[in-house]
């Protein structure tokens, strides 16, 4: 079983991670797909937002 209820909290998510990465790789591998989605394959057309940068304020940065 992939989840062991005497494990540390860390070990059964890690248990946890590997078994979904598992079945996701086994769902892609009988869809035909070799790696994943792209999220431009899962939501066609979707424009995303381009990601924010932080900028320095001009005044002689924090004390």
């Amino acid at each position: 079983m992939w989840l062991e209820p005497h494990d540390e909290p860390a070990q059964q998510l890690r248990r946890l991670v590997l078994h979904l990465a598992e079945d996701g790789g086994r769902r892609a591998a009988t869809a035909g797909r070799k790696a994943r989605r792209t999220p431009a394959e899962m939501a066609p057309g979707d424009v995303r937002q381009p990601l924010s940068t932080l900028t320095s304020t001009g005044r002689g940065g924090t004390r």
